[in-house]
């Protein structure tokens, strides 16, 4: 009687009610431990993201000498600005009403870098101006390096090839 009463009420049995009710709790607590696993990954994910950087950031520190990187980039500053042509007023950076600007174009701008910066520091050496330039000159051997700054080239050993064997075998056979 109640199993009929259950049926006309609510149109399943019980039984079945209570299965489908375990069944959707077991569902959702397999969605909530995929969503806990998916989160554990995104912040382990993340931990090592940062340890990364951190790391990355840390080499990037250590490898960087600020007072040489100080004298290169003053050097070059200098040397630029050493090249810069004096317009009467003050020398090229002047500024305010009636200054007068050297680089009008691209093309200025491009043979005033090439004769200030790219051609003094970009130069290939010179073999005999007294200077070793390593690693573009070397000690010389025969006909290459640069005997004139780099002197010779003194790890040599003497070898000695004889062909007087290869030839008699070459010609007793008739080849």
């Amino acid at each position: 009687m109640q199993d009929s009463a259950a049926q006309k009420l609510f149109g399943l049995s019980e039984h079945i009610q209570t299965e489908e009710l375990e069944v959707k709790q077991i569902d959702g607590l397999i969605a909530k431990v995929e969503e806990r696993i998916q989160r554990l990954q995104s912040y382990s994910n993340f931990f090592v993201l940062l340890i990364f950087t951190i790391i990355y950031i840390a080499v990037l520190f250590l490898q960087r000498d600020v007072p040489a990187s100080y004298k290169v980039e003053a050097s070059v500053m200098d040397s630029i600005i050493s090249k810069l042509p004096n317009t009467g007023r003050g020398g090229y950076f002047n500024s305010g009403t009636g200054a007068v600007g050297v680089l009008s174009s691209s093309d200025d701008f491009y043979s005033f870098m090439s004769t200030a910066l790219i051609e003094p520091v970009f130069t290939s050496p010179v073999c005999g101006d007294g200077t070793c330039d390593a690693p573009l000159e070397y000690p010389g051997f025969g006909r290459f390096g640069c005997i004139p700054d780099c002197g010779r080239y003194t790890n040599v050993t003497s070898l000695t090839v004889s062909l007087l064997e290869f030839y008699k075998n070459t010609t007793a056979t008739g080849g």
